[in-house]
């Protein structure tokens, strides 16, 4: 057997459910609940100290609950997956489009911008834009798209661009 075999054998399954913190080390994680189109979908809060992060993705539209599970976070990671038009007018069979667009499928950037401008606190320092679709979205067109939606409440906010095949930089808090 070798070292990374026996390594495994030493990890614990560790259920992950919406609303029970779990505890790695210095920082609590706290998953809840997200509306999207597969089983027990989560967005999970982190908290180390002082710091808040946020991370949400897989997510077709930010109800009430979801909103309020993103307040007072220093770094939101979050969706944003397409823009409308190229989604209409590219590629993908239009029952892919109707699921991607509806609740339960993904955040548009447009949807993202709506809630960037009109509930989010003014809190984050820094947005992550996260699964950004290599067929219906331009890493250009989602940072434009957040940054003017954060202009009034989060204006000194840093918007970073994550691609899907890139590692992205790190990002110290």
């Amino acid at each position: 057997m070798n070292h990374t075999s026996s390594a495994l054998q030493h990890l614990a399954h560790v259920p992950i459910a919406a609303d029970l913190p779990m505890q790695l080390g210095s920082i609590t994680v706290t998953p809840f609940s997200t509306p999207h189109d597969s089983v027990d979908p989560l967005g999970f809060a982190l908290r180390a100290g002082s710091c808040r992060v946020c991370i949400l993705s897989d997510i077709g539209f930010l109800p009430e609950s979801v909103r309020n599970r993103l307040r007072n976070c220093d770094l939101l990671v979050i969706e944003s997956n397409h823009d409308l038009e190229m989604l209409r007018t590219g590629p993908y069979p239009w029952s892919l489009k109707q699921r991607v667009m509806s609740n339960y499928g993904h955040l548009s950037n447009e949807a993202l911008a709506y809630f960037l401008n009109e509930h989010v606190d003014g809190l984050q320092r820094k947005i992550m834009l996260t699964h950004l679709s290599r067929q219906n979205n331009h890493p250009q067109i989602a940072y434009i798209s957040a940054t003017r939606a954060v202009e009034k409440k989060c204006r000194d906010a840093e918007i970073i661009i994550s691609m899907q095949d890139e590692i992205s930089d790190i990002v110290e808090m």
